[in-house]
């Protein structure tokens, strides 16, 4: 009984090569004695291949690399149920390929059909970054493999697990402005997929991408008739499922966009639970943002959710000489334990309005008494230290306030003799029904001679809650409460020289708990208190009636009247952190 056995040979000798692809060799055979036999065939081939070009091995040959060695991918296309898919049309497209631009683009596209076995071949190639697409014109479905590198001496036999058809997926775009126009076209480098806009998507805004094979895409482009805007939607990698829509959303009158993510896993912030109404700080540099690119005082900054809806945002200092620039974005939810939360941030837009930056962020009403950023530089202290919240009280210089570069923008150094912030009047946690007090602090000292006063309320003799102040002798933060029951917190780590802290106290209306750099403290009280005492005088930033003033830096102090949560406190302190990682942009 004769046995078939299919067999695959490739065989390259120096600058040639043979490829003889899944032919019928019964077994026993002459054909099946040569296979068996290499050293024969080998030298058969060196032959027939000599007399049929009639050159020495040496020589160049049409369809060659640089270096005169043929180079080849080849495969076998099957449809999704296993069988194979022959006379479909594959495409091997240079990877940058536009396919908006038809035959007048440089960048190539070449074309084969396989045969009956679902085999093709390209032979003839040059070095280059590819992508393979493959389209079946009977039922439409598709298949789409990414990134193939060839390189000059190879041949890629390409896996036939990755040459499944399937049916393909949607990309629907939502126009969030009114920068679109119809001909404006969407493309996918390299895959030949593109759509023209029309008059009716722009009036509708939105249109589809369709017959978009499955895959993940990390550049989509949208490219302006009028060739002056440029955005690749796809801020993050876009997954297209075989038969679903997936929806992006993008401002189309913006030229450049990126996607801010936060990390909450134990890798970046640690958040064991949700955190609601949070102001986020996003850090620009010359690292991760191209100031050349934006106006010069970010004025079209945008942000926004995933779904295109924009986020309220203010920027506490832009630097433009400097690239850098602190960003506050108000977030209605950050969530634990993900690294895939992000917003997209837009820019690039001459002629977007200014004043967009808002107090939105740190709302009255969402719990924000108060908020300092203290990045006022000295030539403008004259109008008072600003309140970023929607109810603002301006602190007023006492002494002589500086400057200086500090943990998020600018901070201000005291002097430790006579220089404080004073915030006249400020009632707002009178009869609170809980409190948070956070700054950021730096001494300038090795240790306290005297009690060095940080946050103070009320004049002397009736100095209300809370006072929070660095202890003589010992370097530790203290902080004096008073509510219907008195409450001393002493925190248990000192405070060293040149070193930023950040310091935090929360009252829920029942229990009292510190924290030094974002984590709680051993002063954590359970206080019999239910309403702070009603204020009589100012708030004191480094500063505290009957005391010492500050000898060091502050920076974002803050007064809250509700307590928040350790991991509100925690994902301050993470987010605000200098060289902080858990917010990027990408």
């Amino acid at each position: 009984m004769t046995v078939i056995r299919p067999i695959k040979i490739q065989i390259r000798i120096m600058n040639y090569k043979l490829k003889i692809m899944n032919y019928d060799v019964p077994e026993g055979s002459f054909v099946g004695f040569m296979v068996k036999n290499s050293s024969f065939i080998i030298l058969v081939l060196v032959s027939w291949l000599l007399v049929l070009t009639g050159c020495g091995l040496g020589s160049d040959t049409a369809g060659t690399g640089s270096g005169g060695t043929a180079i080849e991918v080849a495969g076998t296309v099957k449809t999704q149920s296993g069988d194979k898919a022959g006379n479909v049309v594959v495409t091997l497209y240079a990877k940058g390929y536009n396919p908006s631009l038809g035959t007048t683009s440089p960048d190539n596209s070449i074309v084969a059909v396989t045969d009956s076995d679902g085999e093709f071949v390209f032979q003839g190639l040059t070095d280059g970054s590819y992508n393979l697409v493959v389209v079946d014109g009977q039922d439409g479905s598709r298949l789409l493999l990414q990134n193939i590198e060839i390189v000059e001496g190879t041949t890629d036999d390409i896996n036939d697990e990755e040459l499944i058809l399937k049916t393909p997926g949607v990309i629907r775009c939502l126009l969030l402005d009114k920068g679109a126009a119809a001909s404006d076209v969407v493309y996918i480098p390299g895959t030949g997929v593109y759509t023209e806009l029309k008059t009716t998507d722009v009036d509708n805004g939105s249109f589809v991408i369709p017959n978009v094979p499955v895959g993940q895409f990390s550049t989509i482009m949208y490219s302006g008739n009028s060739n002056t805007t440029s955005l690749n939607i796809a801020t993050l990698p876009v997954t297209v499922m075989s038969g679903d829509t997936t929806v992006l959303s993008f401002y189309p009158a913006y030229k450049y966009a990126a996607a801010v993510t936060i990390n909450t896993k134990a890798t970046g912030a640690g958040l064991e639970t949700n955190v609601l109404n949070f102001p986020l700080l996003v850090r620009l540099t010359s690292e991760n943002f191209s100031f050349s690119q934006a106006r010069q005082q970010g004025e079209e900054l945008r942000f926004a959710k995933p779904s295109g809806q924009l986020l309220s945002h203010e920027i506490e200092r832009w630097d433009t000489e400097g690239e850098r620039a602190a960003v506050w974005v108000r977030l209605d939810s950050v969530y634990a334990d993900t690294n895939r939360s992000y917003m997209i941030m837009y820019w690039g837009n001459a002629a977007s309005n200014a004043g967009w930056e808002s107090r939105d962020v740190f709302q009255y009403d969402e719990g924000f008494a108060g908020v300092w950023h203290l990045g006022e530089a000295k030539d403008t202290v004259t109008e008072g230290f600003a309140d970023a919240t929607t109810a603002p009280d301006r602190g007023t210089e006492r002494g002589i306030i500086y400057d200086v570069r500090a943990v998020i923008g600018l901070g201000q150094v005291f002097d430790g003799s006579e220089s404080y912030i004073d915030v006249q009047t400020s009632q707002k946690l009178d009869q609170a029904p809980g409190m948070t007090i956070s700054f950021w602090c730096r001494s300038d000292l090795d240790s306290f001679d005297v009690n060095r006063g940080l946050f103070g309320r009320g004049n002397a003799g009736s100095m209300k809650t809370p006072y929070i102040y660095g202890l003589a002798g010992t370097n530790k933060i203290r902080m004096d409460f008073q509510s219907d029951k008195d409450t001393v917190m002493l925190e248990s780590t000192a405070i060293k020289k040149d070193t930023w802290f950040y310091i935090a106290f929360s009252w829920d209306g029942q229990t009292i708990t510190s924290y030094i750099n974002g984590v709680a403290g051993s002063a954590t009280t359970t206080s019999q208190g239910s309403t702070l005492k009603t204020s009589d005088g100012s708030n004191y930033f480094a500063f505290v009636e009957g005391m010492t003033p500050w000898d060091g830096m502050m920076d974002e102090i803050r007064s809250e009247k509700v307590g928040r949560s350790a991991s509100w406190i925690k994902l301050c302190f993470e987010t605000q952190k200098q060289n902080s990682s858990v917010v990027e942009i990408k």
